[in-house]
């Protein structure tokens, strides 16, 4: 079991390009939201997530010996405006995911995630847990 967590903030001063602005939703941020719906200068996101694979047994030297499949749940909360004073969107983030190791540290990772009227599924094969 590993409970892993995340802040993240970014902000752009000036007369910043609206494709070069700060953006909340995404595969690897908020799930759930749709990429490119929430832009400002500055964003402030935290996640926390619990992972856990299963576990077939140990090897000699006591290390653990994982399976092939695990799964994932996190919550999440972020905000974003035209600067750290001016923060005005809360949004609440959380989902449940599914990973299958194909190959050593690769896996097909397959989540669900959702936010204020909103919801996205994700489907990657990547480096994941």
């Amino acid at each position: 079991m590993t409970l892993a967590w995340q802040i993240r903030t970014r902000h752009g001063r000036g007369d910043v390009p609206w494709t070069n602005l700060s953006l909340l939703g995404s595969g690897s941020d908020l799930r759930g939201y749709r990429e490119g719906r929430y832009r400002d200068n500055t964003i402030v996101y935290g996640l926390l997530e619990f992972r856990w694979m299963d576990l077939k047994g140990l090897d000699t030297d006591g290390a653990p010996l994982f399976g092939l499949n695990g799964v994932v749940s996190w919550i999440g909360v972020g905000t974003m405006g035209s600067d750290y004073l001016h923060l005005n969107c809360v949004l609440p983030n959380f989902g449940v995911g599914y990973r299958i190791v194909v190959q050593g540290r690769m896996a097909v990772r397959l989540d669900m995630g959702a936010g204020r009227e909103s919801t996205g599924f994700y489907f990657s094969f990547n480096e994941a847990f």
